[in-house]
């Protein structure tokens, strides 16, 4: 696909009919990043959950992260993502400055759930 096309139809025309999801496989390069940058990117991507007892009471603070509200995490650094959510994705590895790799793919829409 064209980079910036925000068509994934140019990919496989059809493909919706077909009854196919387009979804994005992506993995960032961490190496060379400061501690604090790498839990950046890591909360940002795939959330967190923070708990903290206070006077007797518990609480609870998380945030499912990007690929946490619509994807899966298929390895340390590897996702995969919804195409709808790829450029949120690309914004968040400009922000952090890390370096990655995404490659358009494209599901059955019963599986890809």
């Amino acid at each position: 696909m064209a980079p910036g096309s925000g068509r994934v139809n140019d990919i496989v025309p059809g493909a919706n009919k077909a009854g196919l999801d387009p979804y994005l496989t992506g993995s960032c390069l961490l190496k060379g990043m400061q501690p604090r940058e790498k839990m950046a990117l890591q909360r940002g991507l795939f959330g967190y959950t923070a708990v903290r007892n206070l006077g007797g009471k518990r609480y609870r603070n998380s945030s499912p992260g990007l690929v946490g509200e619509s994807g899966k995490r298929i390895g340390p650094t590897s996702f995969i993502l919804r195409y709808e959510k790829a450029e949120m994705m690309r914004a968040l590895f400009r922000e952090n400055r890390c370096k990655y790799a995404e490659t358009p793919v494209w599901l059955d829409k019963d599986k890809g759930r």
